[in-house]
């Protein structure tokens, strides 16, 4: 793939990857102040994880169909970056994070990150 089409193919790929997160953490698109999502919480049926886990799947396959190379330092950087995002992802839902407790008695944690984004 040329520099050009590569490039648009990342952003595509970081683009999508972006509202997908927004959508599946509505908790985290309001932080953003995206409000498009106020009216829901994250779900976290097994049906939910299991299609979540399929998605980051597949987008790591698209990415290591993107010549890293290819394309700037910055984009470069953003590939490194979004490459970590989904190993992350994907290590998080084998690992099972989402039975962690929303409580804690550690400073930063989700009760304090909660509090955070209510106005």
């Amino acid at each position: 793939i040329a520099g050009g089409e590569a490039a648009s193919e990342l952003h595509t790929l970081l683009d999508e990857a972006w509202e997908f997160g927004l959508r599946e953490n509505p908790l985290f698109a309001t932080w953003t102040c995206d409000a498009r999502f106020n009216d829901r919480l994250p779900s976290l049926t097994r049906g939910d994880l299991e299609r979540r886990e399929v998605y980051w799947r597949q987008g790591a396959e698209r990415l290591a169909g993107i010549d890293r190379a290819a394309h700037s330092p910055e984009d470069q950087l953003n590939y490194d970056m979004f490459t970590r995002d989904v190993t992350d992802a994907r290590a998080e839902h084998a690992f099972g994070t989402h039975r962690m407790s929303l409580t804690t008695d550690r400073p930063g944690g989700t009760t304090v990150r909660l509090v955070a984004i209510i106005p």
